[in-house]
């Protein structure tokens, strides 16, 4: 037999049999598990964002910064041609051509072996090396 009425346990009208089975352990279960889902996608979504925001603050400021470092000097590069002497290493003709433009030392000794098609850190005396340096034009 069916009861049309309205439950004041929960303000449902309707079914009494199905308003009071409405919050069952099962559905309560349920709705649990889904209000979970909801606040780990809500945090998911906080943390992508949040990470987004962070990464685009700090790609900002790096540009900025190197802006700054460069002030009113425009940097241009050149390259020459070296002999390669005897006793010469990559490290010491490092030390004698780098030039401002390199983060450091081991920068440069790559662009050289990269300009260079050198695979190893090996290099012959009387061979010729392509050296790039940076010249600065001021505004």
């Amino acid at each position: 037999m069916k009861v049309t009425a309205t439950d004041t346990s929960n303000g449902l009208r309707g079914n009494s049999e199905r308003s009071s089975s409405y919050y069952t352990a099962d559905n309560r279960e349920r709705i649990a598990r889904k209000n979970m889902m909801q606040r780990r996608r809500r945090t998911v979504v906080f943390g992508t964002v949040l990470s987004a925001a962070m990464l685009s603050v700090i790609l900002v400021s790096s540009i900025s910064f190197s802006s700054k470092a460069r002030g009113d000097h425009e940097l241009y590069k050149c390259y020459t041609s070296v002999e390669i002497m005897p006793g010469d290493s990559l490290w010491s003709i490092a030390d004698g051509y780098s030039t401002a433009g390199y983060y450091d030392r081991l920068d440069y000794i790559d662009e050289i072996k990269t300009v260079n098609h050198i695979l190893g850190d090996d290099i012959q005396a009387g061979e010729y090396l392509v050296l790039p340096y940076y010249t600065v034009n001021n505004n």
